[in-house]
């Protein structure tokens, strides 16, 4: 299938008004939030992107053991004292300049932010309520908690200096990020006054980004673009889906359908009709004239794999139904091109392809669109970095999407984020894990979909599995004049196994650019995870089981426990001896059943007594010297009906040795025999 295409140009009205950027101020930045088209231009005025973080200080160079130190908490670059007041200062821009970002994934204590010098904080807030989105005018969707990660996406602009700090509170377990531009001197940059915006400009930015729709269409002073162009039909290997496009132009989104193909029943993962192999063996070409700017299976293209993960962001979205939209802007002087080519000989899916071409006033200042995919697949040690992106030339940095399939159960995301700019002695960006790069924390398995990142799939059991998390950084892209070098660590919390790492990454690029690595067919399908033995049958975590009762105390869940299933367990606290909790476990079919738990043993455990529905399954004494982990089998095996079976915990005393009778449940497991 070919299309060809010339635009003719649809002039439409857009309320938004044009955007000027001979004056940096909170508006201007507020407007860049919404404003894909500018990404594919030089930045006007231009300006550096760096980070400051809490990254371990003893990080000092590659190639020394210490370059992976993963003390990624409580570092600063200095203290301070104000009226007595011992403040320690998590970033000391000079400007100009902006802050665009500021993470955290445990904000505490008072945060102050010292606009030009000045001796008494323009800013006092408390910090977990500024990143939470508990004070206005920095509520969602500029400031949300994701995840269990704090993330502000506002933009605070300085004209000479801004010193952040942060006093009180937990400071030395204090992980955080703070995004910040630096444009260059001379540069006129309006400082920051609270209460300048009004709520009608924040409604208005709030809408854009939570509906794309809305979203201002190009910056070039007025939205042009003419309808979609699209062909459909069926993907081989000897028929690819194309379009054709002549410009100057560009494309302001990309839209595909897959049709899945009927699987058999019974298949299983590696079957070819499977969505996560249909999407990895189905490649997305696109060429800017004449220059191969992108490579990529099509649903990591898209920010989904394996198969299809459902999420909304402001410049990817997957659907439901498998449509996938791609509203970065891809302009092009003279010719488009996209191909969609398909690497299996065995299935053939009718695919829909569609693009929305319109006016672009192409000149020497203007990018090309880019996306690489890459795969990695060692084994966790030795730690190393992994290599997004190497480009010389001039660009702009915008995103990545990462699928990590992982096959042991230790969080495999420690890993931090290292970024050279334009020759750099030492990293720009330096973060302090890869799920904070991400928005999110504490090896968080929550789905979220915020409008510049997500997490649309994360299987269950703590890591095992699939995960995909992306990130787009529209108000905090990185630019580069002349080489950008973008590392992140391959760090997994085990020392076994070989997860693998699908990274696509997006940016633009003056014509003439770095080549995009080519996809190696070899590597494209996604790995089947087998999951160990011990984690086959019905696994139910305990922090979502159905409480039926509990006699005496509070239930409630425990986050960020690293040796816990999904990280989180159930703990019932201020019980005493007699007391009881129970839970209605659902029986999938009637049957003969095992029953296994894991509870934490430990100093203050208390010894209890199981029964199923009445039936008495053993007593246990928790008590231990130390804190661990342990499945426990319970007996006997029972037969059960499908349905409803009562779980019950009876706290029977302690041992003389045991401080208390706190009871923590990771998990409870049911095996049909």
């Amino acid at each position: 299938m070919r299309l060809n295409c010339r635009p003719l140009a649809i002039f439409a009205v857009l309320a938004w008004g044009a955007i000027s950027f001979a004056q940096v101020t909170v508006h201007s930045l507020l407007g860049e939030m919404v404003d894909l088209t500018r990404l594919s231009e030089r930045p006007n005025p231009a300006y550096t992107m760096a980070q400051a973080s809490s990254f371990d200080r003893k990080s000092v160079s590659p190639g020394l053991d210490t370059w992976f130190a993963n003390g990624d908490h409580g570092q600063y670059i200095r203290s301070d004292t104000h009226s007595g007041r011992k403040e320690y200062v998590m970033a000391d821009l000079n400007g100009p300049g902006a802050v665009v970002r500021i993470w955290s994934a445990n904000p505490s204590g008072t945060i102050r932010f010292y606009f030009d010098g000045e001796a008494n904080p323009r800013m006092t807030l408390v910090m977990a309520d500024l990143l939470s989105g508990n004070l206005q005018p920095y509520a969602d969707p500029f400031a949300y908690i994701a995840g269990e990660g704090d993330n502000l996406y506002f933009p605070f602009p300085y004209a000479k200096s801004l010193k952040i700090t942060v006093s009180g509170g937990s400071v030395n377990g204090l992980y955080y990020q703070v995004g910040y531009r630096t444009y260059a001197a001379g540069t006129s940059v309006t400082t920051y006054v609270p209460g300048t915006v009004t709520p009608s400009e924040l409604s208005l930015v709030s809408s854009a980004l939570y509906n794309p729709a809305l979203r201002p269409m190009n910056s070039q002073l007025r939205m042009t673009v003419n309808a979609p162009v699209t062909t459909s039909g069926i993907v081989s290997r000897l028929a690819p889906a194309e379009i054709d496009l002549q410009g100057p132009g560009a494309v302001y989104e990309l839209d595909v359908k897959v049709d899945p193909p009927t699987v058999p029943v019974g298949a299983g993962w590696t079957d070819p009709n499977q969505m996560q192999n249909v999407l990895r063996n189905l490649v997305l070409d696109a060429t800017f004239d004449g220059e191969h700017c992108v490579e990529a299976p099509l649903g990591d293209f898209f920010g989904t794999a394996p198969g299809i993960n459902p999420f909304e962001a402001f410049p990817m979205s997957v659907e439901p139904d498998s449509t996938l939209i791609c509203r970065f802007v891809m302009p092009y002087s003279s010719t488009a091109s996209f191909v969609i080519r398909n690497l299996s000989a065995t299935v053939m899916p009718n695919v829909t392809l569609s693009a929305t071409p319109g006016l672009y006033a192409f000149d020497s200042g203007s990018y090309h669109f880019h996306t690489q995919w890459t795969f990695d697949q060692q084994p966790t040690r030795p730690l190393r970095d992994i290599n997004l992106l190497t480009a010389q030339g001039e660009g702009l940095w915008v995103g990545d999407n990462l699928h990590v399939a992982n096959q042991v159960q230790p969080w495999w995301g420690e890993g931090d984020e290292k970024v050279w700019v334009d020759g750099d002695s030492f990293p720009s960006t330096f973060g302090t894990g890869t799920e904070d790069y991400f928005g999110y924390g504490w090896c968080c398995p929550d789905l979220f979909a915020k409008p510049y990142h997500g997490q649309s799939r994360s299987d269950p059991h703590a890591g095992y599995g699939n995960n995909n998390v992306h990130r787009w950084q529209i108000l905090d892209p990185i630019p580069y004049k002349q080489s950008l070098n973008f590392n992140i660590e391959a760090y997994s919390d085990s020392a076994s196994g070989s997860p693998t790492f699908a990274h696509t990454s997006y940016w633009y690029a003056l014509p003439g650019g770095q080549p995009i690595k080519t996809v190696d067919p070899a590597t494209v399908l996604p790995p089947q995870i087998v999951f160990p033995s011990s984690l086959a049958g019905t696994l139910v975590e305990a922090e979502t089981m159905n409480i039926a009762s509990v006699s005496n105390g509070s239930v409630a869940v425990l986050n960020h426990q690293a040796s816990a299933l999904d990280y989180r367990q159930l703990n019932w606290h201020g019980a005493q001896t007699g007391d009881s909790l129970k839970f209605n476990v659902s029986v999938p079919a009637a049957g003969k059943y095992r029953w296994y738990m894991r509870p934490t043993h430990g100093p203050n455990k208390p010894i209890v007594h199981v029964f199923v529905n009445g039936r008495d399954m053993g007593t246990f004494d928790l008590y231990s010297s130390s804190t661990s982990l342990s499945q426990t089998t319970l007996t006997p095996d029972l037969t059960l009906p499908a349905g409803n079976a009562v779980l019950e915990f009876d706290i029977t005393g302690k041992n003389p040795l045991s401080t208390d009778y706190d009871f923590i449940l990771d998990y409870v497991q049911i095996k049909k025999l």
